[in-house]
């Protein structure tokens, strides 16, 4: 970095996947020092407990909703049923329904939000507030980027300027 702040930083390549222990305690401040949040939204990206902790802790960091783009990334020729699809999940999100690759980190993040909420209804709650938010601000067809359906890499994920990148369908 030669001194310098880091232009981007990737949570795909930044955090440990050995170790997501430790990074999922350090999670709010690595999105504290981001100033913008970018999404790249595809079908499965708000069904993965770790994105949508992401999304959560960088507005509970301070974050705003008008500081985070939100880009429906959607198989070409399927934009309107997949952006439906996705506004769907939002209407309906239960993070009870969202999984992660290992068992053991769903547990361990449905225990973190019991603690801190009281209940997984609560934090639905919230996140939703913050879905909803996201989801007025976005102009779905405007920002759709379309994928090759082959291309199951980039259809999910995100990538931020001075913010952060969400996990990849293999590493929830």
């Amino acid at each position: 970095s030669r001194g310098r702040e880091p232009k981007v930083w990737f949570d795909k390549l930044c955090i440990d996947q050995k170790s997501i222990d430790i990074d999922l305690r350090c999670l709010p401040i690595f999105l504290s020092g981001c100033r913008r949040l970018v999404i790249l939204c595809g079908p499965t990206y708000l069904s993965r407990l770790w994105c949508i902790f992401e999304i959560f802790s960088f507005v509970m960091m301070g974050g705003t909703s008008e500081n985070v783009d939100l880009i429906p990334v959607v198989a070409a020729g399927c934009e309107e049923s997949e952006i439906m699809n996705i506004s769907a999940i939002i209407d309906h999100f239960d993070a009870g329904c969202c999984h992660c690759f290992r068992r053991e980190d769903k547990d361990k993040m449905l225990y973190i939000v019991r603690t801190a909420f009281g209940s997984i209804h609560a934090f639905n709650q919230e996140v939703l507030h913050i879905l909803h938010d996201l989801h007025h601000e976005t102009r779905w067809s405007a920002r759709s980027s379309s994928t090759d359906e082959s291309d199951e890499d980039s259809s999910d994920g995100g990538v931020a300027a001075d913010s952060v990148q969400s996990s990849s369908e293999s590493d929830e």
